[in-house]
């Protein structure tokens, strides 16, 4: 019995503990939900700003600044009820079940990186670093290469990319810093305090 009630003890702590990739629930989707509606006037980088990560060397913040978002299962229900809610269609607990289905196992990060050639980004590495440890992602999508708006000035191209880490290997109790070695031999860091996003 003593068992039996550290267990259920253990149990609820653990599904009250809100983190990147805590397993998510009805009202944690409804809160989820509620965010997206709330806040789909806002613009995108404002609605996305609380699971961004700027370049940990920038000088400054501008559009050219590097960044990096973490998709946790919350904004994963929240960008989905924004896009619904901006198109007028009705937002349900069983389509904000489905956007998650693609992500479960995966902690996934977009990065946007800046840099002189189309060919920066090429050959690309990326690690996050938790406490002593070193995690390869498991997947990436291919690099999508443009021009800045700005261009030709400088930086001439933009970078946006997605990297798949498997969240079995994570420690959420810990921050997290993920670093992106690029083909122009620049390293990018960025931070991720894990415990305290949502």
């Amino acid at each position: 019995m003593k068992t039996l009630l550290i267990t259920l003890g253990l149990l609820l702590l653990n599904s009250s503990f809100c983190s990147a990739i805590a397993p998510i629930n009805d009202d944690i989707i409804k809160e989820a939900q509620s965010y997206g509606k709330i806040n789909s006037v806002s613009t995108f980088t404002d609605f996305i700003s609380p699971w961004t990560s700027y370049e940990e060397n920038a000088q400054k913040l501008d559009d050219s600044t590097e960044y990096a978002n973490i998709y946790t299962p919350f904004l994963l229900v929240a960008a989905d009820a924004r896009e619904k809610s901006l198109n007028g269609q009705t937002i349900s607990l069983v389509d904000s079940q489905k956007a998650l289905q693609p992500y479960l196992g995966y902690l996934t990060f977009r990065v946007v990186l800046f840099g002189s050639t189309p060919h920066f980004s090429e050959s690309i590495k990326c690690v996050l670093k938790t406490n002593q440890n070193t995690i390869d992602f498991y997947q990436s999508s291919p690099a999508e290469v443009t021009k800045t708006p700005w261009y030709p000035n400088q930086p001439l191209y933009m970078s946006k990319q997605y990297f798949y880490f498997l969240d079995n290997q994570m420690d959420l109790d810990a921050p997290s810093t993920l670093i992106v070695n690029t083909a122009d031999k620049r390293e990018h860091k960025f931070y991720f305090n894990l415990p305290d996003i949502s």
